[in-house]
């Protein structure tokens, strides 16, 4: 059964793949890939560098992770109030939150 080279892998510059699988250069007995030196081996010299807008994300990430979720305080102003008896919904405002929210969401059946 012949299998195509679909990703043309065959031709990055380690030889030429023949009907058998073998790839001229590479280590005799190897089927279909080239077990060179330099392929898979890691070195001290591997160095990642970061672009200044990752950096900023990193930096936004790190302080957004410090700020908590929930404003304790105003959750608990707004529980002492309704145990209070004087808490006063706004229905306009309520409203208006609502549709921006929707207007934020995506439609139905689409991600």
């Amino acid at each position: 059964m012949d299998i195509k080279d679909v990703n043309n892998l065959a031709n990055l510059g380690h030889g030429h793949v023949d009907k058998g699988g073998r790839t001229n250069g590479a280590t005799p007995g190897a089927r279909g890939t080239n077990h060179g030196t330099q392929q898979g081996t890691a070195t001290n010299s591997d160095t990642v560098h970061l672009t200044a807008a990752a950096e900023h994300l990193q930096q936004l990430h790190a302080a957004l992770a410090s700020v908590p979720i929930v404003d304790a305080q105003r959750v608990g102003a707004v529980r002492q109030t309704i145990a209070n008896g004087t808490f006063v919904p706004d229905p306009p405002r309520i409203a208006d939150r609502l549709i921006r929210l929707d207007a934020q969401l995506p439609a139905p059946g689409r991600p």
